[in-house]
């Protein structure tokens, strides 16, 4: 909790003249782990992410499949998700939302990778039907919601879990 609240104190003290491209991209490195964020707003309120990237530099001592079985049970919150892929060659899990968005042509979904034992990504999509490709599209999470997610990811790559 306490790396988190680490994590939201940094994002918060963050001013326009740190904004490049049009996003906010910070680092936040932590005992075991970098933290990697693309943040289009935020506010006192909540945040507009379109990515978190995770790296630890010890793989966790969780098994892959049960860092999936972990963050479906533990992130019902946010969305339901489901086991879309798994790439056993590359040790490579892709889920995403149980049931996407759709709005006419375009299905909204959340990706959360995870790779080798020791990353995490997450994001939003939209899927254009019509035209075939998909685009970022922000994440907006209510500053308690984004807090949670910290916390959620961070457990994958303790060495504390809880029975689960």
């Amino acid at each position: 909790m306490a790396k988190s609240s680490r994590i939201l104190d940094l994002i918060y003290a963050l001013r326009e003249t740190d904004r490049s491209e049009g996003f906010f991209r910070p680092i936040v490195e932590a005992r075991n782990l970098t933290w990697h964020f693309e943040i289009s707003e935020f506010d006192k309120l909540g945040l507009l992410v379109n990515h978190i990237e995770i790296k630890a530099r010890n793989p966790s001592p969780l098994p892959l499949e049960k860092q999936c079985e972990l963050l479906k049970n533990k992130i019902t919150y946010l969305e339901e998700f489901k086991l879309i892929e798994y790439d056993r060659a590359n040790a490579a899990l892709l889920l995403r939302s149980r049931v996407p968005q759709r709005l006419g042509n375009t299905v909204s979904y959340y990706e959360i990778v995870l790779k080798g034992g020791n990353q995490l990504s997450f994001g939003r999509y939209e899927f254009d039907q019509a035209i075939g490709r998909r685009r970022v599209l922000p994440a907006n999470l209510a500053r308690q919601t984004f807090g949670r997610l910290l916390i959620d990811f961070e457990s994958l790559f303790s060495h504390r879990h809880a029975p689960g």
